[in-house]
Order: C-alpha cells, then sequence, then structure tokens
C-alpha cells in the first residue's frame, strides 16, 4: 500500500522525496522531514527504529535499506521504475513470509498435540 501511495504521490505531487514518504504512510510518519540530513541517513534511522517494532527478517530489513538508499536519486521515471522493482521484490518476500507461517502453524499444531497426548500419558 506504501509503495502505491508513494508512486502516485510521486507522479503527481512533484514535492521533495522527504515529503512523499512522509505522507505516503503512517509507517514512515517518524521521518524527520526537517532534519537538514540526506535522505538515505533519515531513511536508515527511520528503518532501525522498525526493528523494535515490527517482526521482520533481517532479508525484509536488507531490502529495506536498499530501497531507500536508492530513493530520491533520479528523475521521477526511474524512481517510478525503482518503486516498481521493489513492489515485486517485496511481494516475493510476502509470499515467502505466507508460506513460512503456513508450514511454521502445522509444525506447531503437531507439537501441541503431542506435547497433550504426552501429558495424558504421563497423568495415567
Amino acid at each position: 500500500m506504501f509503495l502505491s501511495t508513494l508512486s502516485t504521490s510521486l507522479r503527481y505531487q512533484g514535492a521533495d522525496i522527504f515529503r512523499l514518504v512522509h505522507s505516503s504512510g503512517e509507517l514512515f510518519s517518524t521521518l524527520s522531514i526537517t532534519g537538514g540530513e540526506p535522505f538515505e541517513e533519515a531513511w536508515k534511522k527511520t528503518i532501525c527504529n522498525f526493528r523494535s517494532r515490527y517482526a521482520l527478517t533481517s532479508q525484509d530489513f536488507e531490502l529495506l535499506g536498499e530501497f531507500g538508499s536508492q530513493l530520491g536519486k533520479t528523475d521521477t521515471e526511474g524512481q517510478l521504475s525503482h518503486i516498481e522493482l521493489y513492489q515485486a521484490l517485496f511481494s516475493k518476500q510476502l509470499s515467502l513470509a505466507e508460506e513460512e507461517v503456513i508450514s511454521k502453524s502445522k509444525l506447531y499444531q503437531t507439537m501441541g498435540l503431542f506435547a497433550g497426548v504426552s501429558a495424558a500419558i504421563v497423568l495415567v
């Protein structure tokens, strides 16, 4: 959702990258738009704050870091292509996470069943 909003804002608003990212989603509302630092540094600080709040893998954080490191460095069409590329990469990460949830949920169900059976045997 964030990437779609950012893409649309980039195409039609023409504001600087700080304001576009800040206004494109709640996740990035902590991004400093008045700090005077380069966007890449502000992006890294914002992503570091995610580590304590969100259950993301190291690949997710790496992908987020790479995305922000190149954002705002090219013309509008280049940035739109960049966003499109990362939409595909994030979609792939999402499908991998969904597969992992399915496989782990089966594992936890099986472990729960065995723990329950073991407890029943011990009590008998």
